[in-house]
């Protein structure tokens, strides 16, 4: 049976080990919800491993409460969790280093149907700008510009640093069987 990744995330200790003693973000909107409605925010707030420090929303929200097409949200406190959550539709498209220094790892939950016009995908893409370059165990470094990207076995010892003077961020994608040895800011 295929089920979502937050839901394998919420029902597997080992998946979420990585995010132990991290300050976790969410990035996020009102489709992120496990098998049984429950948002995204609320489910990881569950857990008693997960340090929840910030959420990010984007158009339309975190959790929909700007429905009307091209109207802007503010950055706003949850009242349940208490912590920031910033808008990536409102006064920024792109996170500011402000922002991202609330959190030590951002944990992205994005359903993207294709019949939007790429808002979502563009918030991801601004949320990953930034040159990087890979070092791993056996392959020689790689230098990876804004927009690129590369795929390898995770379980291989890596690191990824900015390539520059300016912030990179990663995306690292957990699949299958799949541990990440170091999670990247």
């Amino acid at each position: 049976m295929v089920g979502f990744g937050l839901d394998r995330l919420i029902a597997d200790p080992e998946l979420r080990r990585p995010l132990a003693g991290r300050r976790v973000a969410l990035l996020a909107h009102p489709a992120s919800v496990t098998t049984d409605l429950t948002h995204a925010l609320d489910a990881l707030a569950a857990c008693g491993d997960i340090k929840l420090s910030a959420a990010f929303g984007p158009q339309h929200g975190l959790r929909g409460d700007k429905q009307d097409n091209m109207v802007e949200s503010p950055d706003f406190q949850d009242p349940v969790h208490g912590i920031p959550v910033f808008s990536l539709y409102g006064a920024v498209r792109r996170p500011t280093d402000a922002m991202l220094d609330a959190c030590d790892v951002l944990v992205v939950d994005l359903q993207d149907v294709g019949c939007r016009i790429y808002t979502f995908i563009t918030t991801l893409l601004y949320v990953l700008e930034g040159a990087a370059i890979v070092h791993t165990d056996i392959y020689a470094p790689l230098a990876l510009e804004t927009g690129e990207s590369v795929y390898f076995d995770g379980r291989i010892g890596h690191a990824i640093l900015a390539n520059g003077s300016a912030p990179c961020r990663a995306l690292l994608v957990v699949a299958g069987d799949e541990t990440p040895s170091q999670l990247a800011r």
